[in-house]
Formats: C-alpha cells, structure tokens, sequence
C-alpha cells in the first residue's frame, strides 16, 4: 500500500509566520514569533520523518511562498528519510491544500495524511491512528476521511482514501476556521462517507493559545519547549467583560435554536457562542454551523470533557457554560459582566426555571436555590460562569465527576467568592418528564451528594443513572 504524509507549511520569515502573536499586549516581537514558528516546525517535521519511517511511506513538504524552495530545503536538511518537496499552488487555502492532495494521489498513493506545520502538540500516535484508521478502507479502495480537530474548531491533520480525491476539492472551506471542521463532517455525512476524528489538541493562533502553551507545554516537542522556557512574558490581562457561551451537544436539534437565539437576543451580546458537538446525527450541526460562532467537534461524549475543550478554545474573559435546552434574560450577560466587576467574585449561577412551570418543578427550583446558597456551590443548574484564566487555573472540570459544576464550586472558593445572580434562566424538564419525577430527584440528589463530597462516578451512580434515562 502507496502511502503519503503532506506536510503543509509556510517558509519561516519574521512578519509573516504567526503574526497574531505579535499584536496586543505582552505580544512576541516578529522575529521570537519567528523562533516558535521553526520550532514547532521542525519538530512537527521529525514527527513525521518518524512515522515515515515506521510505516515506509513518503514524505513531502508543500511549501510557500514558492520562490523559497532553497530556504526551506535550508531548515528541514536534517531528515532521515528522503523527502519531495512541491510549492503549493491556489490563491486561497483551501486550493492549496486541495492541489497537495492531488499532487499525492497523482503519484499513485492509496492514502495521504496532510499535516499543518505549526502544531506544537502533534504526536507519532495520532498520525499512527489516522494511518491505521485509513488503512481498511484503502485496501477496499473505499472512501474514508480522517480529522484532527483542534480546541478552537479548525483542524492540524487531514487525512484521505483515494476515493476521496474528487470529493476535496468541492468539499474542504477554509473560509471560517471556526467551522473548519464541522463543515467538513457535515459533507461527509451528506455524502454518506465515513469519518473517523482524532484527539483534540490545541491551535496556537494568538497570545491566549501561547498562554495555554506556556502553562502545559508538549513534552514530545523539545525544540519548541526551548523557545518557549527562553520567552520572558508577564500574563495577561484578564480583567476584561467579553462573555465566552459554551454549550455542550448531542442530538440537540429540538432546543438549540431557541437556546442560542435567546443569547443573540442580549443587551450585552456574547463575544462568541461556542458549539461542542460529541457526534449529533440529528439537525444539530446544521443549526450550530448557521447561528453559532465556533462549533467544535469532539470524539467522545461527556458533558465535562465537551466543556473543557470548549473552553480550551474560547477567547472571551468570562465562560458561560449553558445547557443546550436552556433560555436565558435578555440582561443575563449584562449581570454577569457588573457581577465580575467586584475582582473577589470568581463565578456564580443563575435561578431556574423548569419547563413545563408545574408545582412540583417551582418546589425543586426552591430547593436547588436554598442548598446552593446553603452549601455555596452554584454547579448545579444548567448555567454556570467563572472567569476564564481562573478556570484554568484551577485545571478546568473534573471530568470523572457527573455534576462537575459542584465540584468546581468547592475549587473556586478558594480564590474568590460565588454568587447567585438575581436572574432565571429556563429549562426543559424533559428528563424528569421521560424517566418519572421521583426517580430521576433521588439519582439528581445522590449525584450532587457525591459530587459535593469528591468522589468520582462510582458505579452505583452510574447504575442509578442507566435506570433513569
């Protein structure tokens, strides 16, 4: 089996690599942002000279700008194996990456694998995953597509059958990488082909991606974990009022579009509205690609897991994590923001509300207020915001634990205070309509018992929760 790794690169030049980087407080000169650059790209590049070797495929660079073919043959001299170099040729990206595909594929390769070259987390295993998942299909000479999403909704890999060589060029949109990805699936799905996703990694695009990279920096990357240990930056601001929205789906096409149209309809608007999507077959991607502002894909589910990578990706001061079914006040980002003024308040909730407003529902809603302001956690309703470096800080969600906003409730005492907004948000008691009132409060109230003690999901929680949904 032909089999081709691309790798898709710029030729390092200071101001033109990774300008971003260089604008806006504690901003990189042009030439340090230079230095990350050839950094994650040689280190992507003996990632994937590695590999080449270990699987006996081949190894190309598609480059630009395409009179700098000496220069980057210059940087990428010390390989292992032998490597094709070819410019890229398009006016937009999309063509670009479209013509390294056909390039490959013109030269007889069964599959290829195509890697941007600024990926400081990218790892032999992931491309040994897109390689193995390609593999199957190709041998049948059928159709299959491989994706790498990062946190922010683009994409660091994209790998193809042959099959599929046709298919990209009419299907790849580079026109709004926030989306890049959830395009591409959506095509996949309508043309019935199958779509394999990789793990999530994160993009560095600006000072809040080289932050996060500062705070977890890629072990298997040691040249660009040397640029980063010589880069002396002070932290960021993080004092500002923009309100990141994450909102966490699966098979959300009943609720999302009221959800997020109430959020479009505050009087102050949300910087973003962030789609996590763990592999909706409804309408959901649809409605997230036409009304939000990124959607992300994710390959597993966990309401947890789908709102840390959301909030990996999301760029706003403030997170907002809000449940797909939930309606919110035209003023609940306005109170969000003058609640955040007072730099001791680290997060807080919202009331709620239950749909349909029967009386059993007023009394839960009753009850959930009076044990939040009891015990100071405010977790536990489908609204939740904290300040975005402080999430960080504090290492995101607990992703073992079923109500994670309790747990992260406890974590946020200790660096500033919680309050209970004087706002109500509305949301569908489609749960305890479906599985019965009593059985789905008695599996709610022991989830939040343990969650509020630390424990992790154990499995009669988990046995609990099969019999209520």
């Amino acid at each position: 089996m032909n089999q081709a790794l691309l790798l898709f690169t710029k030729v390092p030049e200071p101001g033109r690599v990774k300008t971003r980087l260089t604008e806006g407080e504690n901003a990189l000169s042009p030439e340090n942002a230079c230095r990350l650059y050839s950094a994650i790209l040689l280190d992507v590049f003996g990632v994937l000279a590695d590999v080449a070797n270990a699987v006996n495929a081949r190894l190309c660079v598609a480059y630009t700008p395409p009179e700098r073919e000496a220069e980057i043959r210059q940087i990428l001299s010390e390989r292992t194996v032998p490597v094709s170099f070819f410019a890229q040729e398009g006016s937009k990206t999309s063509e670009r990456i479209v013509h390294a595909f056909q390039t490959a594929f013109a030269n007889g390769e069964d599959i290829a694998v195509l890697v941007f070259g600024d990926q400081p987390a990218l790892s032999k295993q992931v491309l040994l995953d897109a390689i193995q998942a390609l593999q199957p299909s190709a041998k049948g000479e059928n159709p299959h597509l491989v994706l790498g999403p990062t946190c922010d909704g683009g994409t660091y890999l994209i790998g193809l059958t042959s099959k599929l060589r046709s298919w990209i060029s009419g299907a790849i949109d580079c026109t709004n990488s926030s989306k890049a990805v959830s395009r591409l699936v959506l095509r996949s799905f309508s043309g019935q082909i199958p779509c394999t996703l990789l793990e999530e990694l994160i993009d560095l695009d600006d000072l809040l991606d080289l932050e996060l990279l500062l705070s977890k920096p890629p072990m298997n990357s040691p040249r660009t974990v040397k640029v980063l240990e010589s880069l002396k930056m002070d932290r960021m601001s993080s004092v500002g009022t923009e309100i990141s929205v994450v909102i966490p789906t699966l098979n959300e096409e009943g609720t999302l579009e009221r959800s997020i149209r109430s959020l479009r309809a505050q009087l102050l608007p949300p910087k973003e509205i962030v789609i996590v999507d763990c592999g909706s077959h409804d309408r959901t991607l649809q409605i997230a690609n036409e009304l939000a502002d990124r959607v992300v894909i994710v390959n597993r589910c966990g309401r947890a897991y789908q709102e840390n990578v959301g909030a990996m990706g999301a760029k706003g001061d403030i997170l907002l994590f809000l449940h797909a079914d939930t309606l919110v006040s035209p003023t609940l980002l306005q109170s969000i923001a003058k609640a955040l003024v007072d730099p001791n308040v680290a997060g807080g909730g919202a009331r709620l509300a239950y749909v349909p407003r029967r009386l059993r529902y007023r009394a839960l809603c009753a009850l959930r207020d009076r044990v939040s302001q009891r015990l100071g956690i405010f977790g536990m309703g489908p609204s939740f915001f904290v300040r975005r470096r402080l999430f960080h800080d504090v290492g995101g969600f607990d992703e073992e634990i079923n109500e994670e906003g309790v747990d992260m409730s406890k974590r946020l005492r200790m660096h500033g205070r919680l309050v209970m907004l004087d706002e109500v948000v509305q949301t569908s008691a489609r749960r305890y309509e479906h599985s019965g009132f009593f059985k789905t409060l008695c599996a709610w109230g022991f989830t939040v018992a343990l969650s509020f003690l630390g424990i992790h999901g154990s499995s009669i929680e988990k046995y609990i929760w099969r019999i209520v949904r």
